[in-house]
């Protein structure tokens, strides 16, 4: 394993990376975001270094399955303006050289590597990180993290923002959220039959968490209190487009002279507003 310093710079506009010997230009640039740890990044878990300030360099993004993957930096503790012998610092192919050579290039900004102790089991105990400038963060929860080969921490990280799609979440039941994030992966993802699918089991998760029933969406449904008139009547229209896509109800069904129309996008859109209606009159979302 590679035991070096990694460092990103920043001069004029233009970000280097490299180590505390030599830098090499980025091109294209990168996307470079402020963020903060939920809980933050104590000293002992980043090798006794507090950094004034975090950035996310992010490497790769995925807006279908809201997935970022890239690295973390922290403010060097030393400052700005360092300097490298400026045979040690490539622009190419950001900037020509200039015609008159200083002795040494001078770096605006200096970023080190984040050295968090990370375990598995950190990593999956709903970290979040917030990415973005003051009143224009967005939310994301780290599912992943390796290590590469120069002992940087590559991390994949997952949106927690629904999008417009559904409601906030305000719960920290581990199992309506992953109901949710069910739904909002579907949404964004598949098609209409699918999404209806995924919609009747996730109501299925929260109106049994939420009334202690049990069984299958139907019999939930004849469970609910009755004084529960929007609850059951958002319910049963789930549970009654679910049967549209399954083509051994409609065979049934057309055995009796009843005809059900294909499920599509609208019917789609559908199940999931139900489901975030769901979701705000239970109060597990915000209205």
């Amino acid at each position: 394993m590679i035991n070096k310093s990694v460092v990103l710079a920043e001069r004029d506009g233009v970000f280097y990376e490299g180590d505390d010997t030599q830098l090499w230009a980025i091109n294209p640039g990168p996307v470079i975001s402020p963020a903060k740890f939920d809980p933050p990044i104590s000293a002992a878990q980043n090798a006794g270094v507090v950094f004034s300030s975090l950035y996310f360099r992010e490497d790769y993004f995925d807006s279908t399955t809201r997935i970022r993957r890239g690295r973390f930096y922290g403010l060097d503790g030393t400052g700005s303006n360092r300097e490298w012998p400026h045979g040690k610092v490539s622009s190419w192919p950001r900037a020509p050289l200039p015609l008159v050579l200083p002795a040494a290039v001078q770096m605006h900004a200096v970023y080190r590597r984040l050295k968090i102790d990370v375990t598995r089991n950190m990593l999956l105990n709903d970290i979040m990180v917030s990415l973005g400038s003051a009143g224009y963060e967005s939310d994301w929860r780290i599912i992943e993290a390796e290590q590469t080969v120069n002992d940087e921490l590559l991390f994949t990280i997952k949106s927690s923002f629904p999008f417009g799609i559904l409601p906030v979440l305000k719960t920290d039941d581990k199992e309506i959220k992953r109901s949710y994030e069910n739904v909002l992966d579907a949404a964004l993802k598949y098609g209409p039959v699918p999404v209806v699918d995924v919609c009747r089991e996730s109501a299925c998760v929260i109106l049994r968490r939420h009334f202690g029933l049990a069984g299958d969406l139907g019999e939930i449904i004849e469970n609910i209190p009755k004084n529960q008139v929007m609850v059951v009547s958002a319910a049963q229209i789930i549970n009654r487009l679910h049967p549209r896509g399954k083509t051994a109800a409609q065979l049934k069904l057309a055995a009796k002279g009843i005809r059900l129309r294909p499920v599509i996008d609208d019917d789609a859109a559908l199940a999931v507003r139900l489901f975030g209606f769901l979701l705000v009159e239970l109060g597990y979302g915000a209205a």
